[in-house]
């Protein structure tokens, strides 16, 4: 009886955290929506197209900083404690926001006349993700979570009130929303970690580092392969077609995205959970019964987005965007099988084995680069849309055989949660 009690409440926090997780994301989604409605009818598609690539710069910067301060400072903080991670991931994330930056200026990947506030706001934005994956550490979900809303929610207000302005109606006034907001962000983030920062007696700073390198290397290396999976195209529109028609596809690209609120919040829990655990058969019970409710409830709500017609679209982001039903009709089968990857990559960043999300991102990005290429040289943005798909399943297929090769499990024990959906949520 203690058991089944046990299990139950077990259930009822996994369960109370993810939907935390899912409300906040639906926040944030909304919030993202608004500055995406304000920038593409303030700024047009050229405008947006700018803006999509000063946010890629500073997401790469980002994922790199994550080197020391991302998914792998989750894995380790309860293993050698929140001090020893803050240290080395705040040092990296100063280093990596001043390096990276530097090198996309030197492959010209950054927009002209923004390099120093892509170097000032990948500082900031890596501090503050270190601060939210240390609280993930320590299993403090809704801090993070806070945390995130709280950036995203001053960057959309800043916005809004310059956008007000006739004469701020431009793209400056969109970094200084990403400084207001990223600057909210860190500092809130700094003071949820700071209560949380322990000391293990016996957690020693440069087996540490030696864990962050092996971790970090294949983490980051997973994210870095990842990212240009999901923007790669970004640079191929920009370089044969221009900027505009790269604003037209990113703001199709981020409506579709929007889709993973459910499967990546339940990947942040589902990660969080197995990072705190060594029982592996109940890490795969976990990963079965969360990847069924990831991919067909994203799969339900990509129904509403192939709805609506070009005037709909035209409506909310202005005229400039009527091709954005038919590149969201390609990208839809895509973001399901993302839903379902994501669920398998976290599976694995949760047992340590973060070179297979490496190896599979890396498959994906060799699809993107050959067929892909040929299709966004060929088909312009819906072009791109359809090799968005094809790299997703690629990676999805491949992601799904290591699954079953370190779980054991066979087919049948994979759709059982369909077979008994009740009991499965239960046994989470």
């Amino acid at each position: 009886m203690q058991a089944i009690n046990r299990n139950y409440f077990v259930s009822l926090r996994m369960l109370k955290k993810i939907l935390n997780t899912i409300f906040t994301k639906l926040l944030i989604a909304f919030s993202s929506l608004g500055m995406i409605i304000l920038v593409s009818n303030e700024l047009g598609t050229i405008g947006t197209g700018t803006v999509s690539l000063i946010v890629l710069s500073i997401t790469i910067s980002g994922i790199i900083s994550g080197f020391a301060g991302g998914g792998a400072a989750v894995y380790l903080v309860p293993r050698f404690g929140g001090f020893h991670v803050f240290v080395a991931s705040y040092i990296w994330a100063i280093a990596s926001g001043l390096l990276i930056p530097l090198i996309l200026t030197v492959l010209n990947l950054l927009p002209s006349g923004y390099s120093l506030h892509i170097f000032i706001l990948s500082i900031i934005n890596g501090i503050m993700l270190s601060n939210q994956m240390i609280l993930i550490g320590k299993e403090r979900i809704s801090l993070a979570n806070l945390s995130a809303l709280i950036q995203s929610l001053s960057t959309l207000g800043v916005l809004f009130v310059l956008f007000t302005i006739p004469e701020h109606r431009e793209i400056l006034s969109y970094i200084i929303a990403l400084y207001c907001g990223y600057a909210a962000g860190a500092v809130s983030g700094l003071l949820f970690v700071l209560p949380h920062i322990d000391r293990k007696p016996d957690a020693s700073f440069p087996a540490l580092i030696r864990q962050m390198a092996k971790l970090g290397f294949f983490v980051q290396s997973a994210s870095v392969f990842q990212i240009l999976n999901y923007r790669l195209a970004y640079y191929f529109i920009d370089f044969w077609f221009g900027r505009s028609v790269l604003g037209l596809f990113s703001v199709a690209v981020q409506v579709a995205e929007g889709l993973w609120i459910v499967g990546k919040s339940i990947a942040l829990v589902q990660y969080s959970k197995i990072s705190n655990t060594d029982d592996k058969q109940v890490a795969a019970k976990i990963t079965i019964s969360l990847f069924w409710v990831s991919t067909i409830t994203t799969a339900l709500m990509t129904l509403p987005l192939l709805l609506p017609g070009s005037s709909f679209y035209t409506w909310i982001f202005g005229p400039e965007f009527s091709e954005i039903p038919s590149i969201i009709c390609y990208l839809a089968p895509g973001i399901v099988f993302v839903a379902g990857q994501t669920i398998f990559s976290h599976y694995f960043a949760g047992l340590g084995k973060h070179y297979y999300n490496m190896i599979a991102a890396v498959t994906g990005l060799a699809v993107l680069a050959s067929v892909g290429a040929w299709l966004i040289f060929q088909f312009s943005a819906q072009g791109a849309a359809i090799a968005s798909t094809v790299t997703y399943a690629t990676t999805f297929c491949f992601q799904g055989v290591l699954f079953f090769k370190v779980s054991k499990l066979n087919f049948a024990e994979f759709v059982s949660p369909l077979r008994k959906p009740i009991s499965s949520v239960r046994q989470l």
